[in-house]
């Protein structure tokens, strides 16, 4: 009798699982705009399977041998001593640094607004909790040894509009806040590789800011008065 209850608790939970509600619900798909549905949201963790996914212009189209560990390339000049041009392989050659923060959309929620306004209909799933994992951009900065004029840097991801009349997407960082302890340039998110469509190989992880500045695919950081 106990091996039978068993085997109907196994059949139970394995057909629950299977016709459970998928773990990211759609709003668009190209870009992709996904949010993650209550159960993706109920552990520490947010699973990378249900972690939402907002993208400002289409995912890069890399090829597979720019993608890689000595071919991927983030550039940091402008107002520097020492210009910098390193391959994800350097990148990986100062210590790693881990730490948990919570991403959130700040339109997380306008779905829910009246009357509607413009924009994806985030309901309540545009935020997720992960550990992410790369090298604090602190470490970086002191070998490009910034200038004392420098008040912000212009971050670019790889990403590229469609139509030239659409501007590209970056942002304006002070530079206060990339020399936090805290402030990643990171390639893995709860252990694993960064996913391509959560910004890898290489995101600005930025807590306590909101997610339209953890920019995705880095590949450009130019300091500025």
């Amino acid at each position: 009798v106990a091996g039978i209850l068993k085997i109907l608790l196994l059949f139970v939970f394995v057909y629950s699982w299977a016709n459970a509600e998928p773990l990211l619900k759609k709003h668009n798909t190209r870009p992709l705009q996904a949010e993650s549905q209550a159960r993706a949201l109920e552990p520490w963790e947010t699973p990378i399977e249900g972690f939402f996914i907002r993208s400002h212009h289409e995912v890069p189209a890399f090829d597979p041998q720019s993608f890689g560990p000595q071919s991927f390339v983030v550039e940091i000049d402008g107002l520097v001593e020492n210009p910098l041009r390193l391959t994800l392989e350097d990148l990986k050659k100062f210590p790693e640094k881990t730490l948990h923060a919570v991403l959130q959309c700040s339109g997380n929620g306008r779905g829910l607004q009246e009357p509607r306004v413009a924009g994806v209909p985030w309901e309540k799933g545009a935020v997720g909790n992960a550990e992410w994992g790369g090298v604090a951009l602190a470490e970086i900065l002191a070998k490009a040894r910034i200038k004392s004029s420098a008040k912000f840097a212009r971050v670019e991801g790889a990403d590229r509009p469609v139509l030239p009349t659409v501007p590209p997407f970056v942002r304006s960082i002070p530079v206060s806040k990339l020399l936090e302890p805290d402030t990643l340039l990171a390639w893995k998110i709860n252990r694993e590789p960064m996913p391509l469509l959560h910004g890898g190989p290489l995101r600005l992880i930025l807590p306590r800011w909101y997610g339209q500045n953890w920019m995705k695919w880095v590949s450009h950081i130019t300091f500025m008065e």
